[in-house]
């Protein structure tokens, strides 16, 4: 086993991959063959609660011959960051698993990045080099998808704002735990730009604005801008209190979660 602490909180995992349960497993949706798995598990108590079951192949499975066990191991390293992160600062868990467990795919298949569908969190194209900030991105992407409830619907850039606004969240979570170092600066300057766009389109209008009721992608950073603005301005504890007060899956309009965010 080997262990990390964030904000406070250890987690364990697995340092050695497992046959998983039927050795070859199936993913539950694209159907897709995995035979190794990892398990994280996070401090809950006196003792430790199994959160994430993450599945990759072996180099003997995998079509181009790779050990995937070190990215395996980087990856769950991350989710189990941001699961703490999300934990305690935004009070949030997985709000797609019923019993807490979530189930990490890594895959050789698929186009470049993650998906959320349900429970599962789909991280693709694995044989694909990514810069270290990237993958770090996509992993906050999906577990945005995972504990921020789904805000929209949007025509583009996707349907739903949570895995943007979980994004950028986590990322400044995860940037605001780390000691100064070189990993911490690039988070701030990717996030500085990341954030730009985001920032400009809700302060040229501010709130009230028409742009609550666009569908298209002005509307859609208009808002994700609007949680930025408020974070920095009320803090993270605030953020938390308005996601404490949606409950479930059930998506929210941009017009109703605006208004939790002026309740101040």
């Amino acid at each position: 086993m080997e262990s990390l602490e964030v904000a406070k909180v250890r987690a364990v995992y697995t340092s050695k991959a497992f046959f998983p349960p039927n050795t070859v497993q199936l993913d539950p949706w694209h159907r897709w063959r995995y035979n190794r798995v990892l398990y994280g598990y996070v401090e809950e108590g006196e003792g430790y609660r199994l959160v994430f079951r993450l599945y990759f192949p072996s180099r003997y499975l995998s079509s181009e011959g790779r050990d995937y066990l070190p990215l395996a191991k980087q990856v769950l390293r991350q989710a189990l960051s941001f699961y703490i992160l999300g934990k305690k600062y935004l009070g949030r868990t997985s709000q797609w698993s019923k019993d807490g467990i979530v189930d990490i795919w890594l895959s050789e298949k698929g186009e470049v990045g993650g998906e959320q569908i349900g429970r599962e969190l789909y991280i693709y194209q694995i044989g694909k080099g990514r810069e270290e900030i990237e993958l770090l991105r996509e992993i906050a992407h999906e577990w945005g998808h995972h504990i921020i409830p789904p805000i929209g619907p949007y025509k583009g850039p996707e349907k739903w704002a949570n895995g943007y606004i979980g994004e950028r969240l986590l990322l400044n979570l995860f940037k605001g735990n780390l000691i100064p170092c070189q990993q911490r600066e690039e988070i701030a300057k990717f996030l500085e730009r990341r954030n730009r766009l985001p920032l400009e389109i809700f302060e040229k209008t501010g709130y009230p604005s028409g742009l609550l009721k666009d569908e298209g992608e002005e509307g859609f950073w208009y808002i994700v801008g609007y949680v930025l603005k408020i974070s920095e301005k009320e803090g993270i504890g605030f953020i938390q209190e308005i996601l404490q007060k949606i409950k479930g899956t059930v998506p929210i309009s941009p017009s109703d979660f605006a208004k939790l965010l002026a309740s101040k």
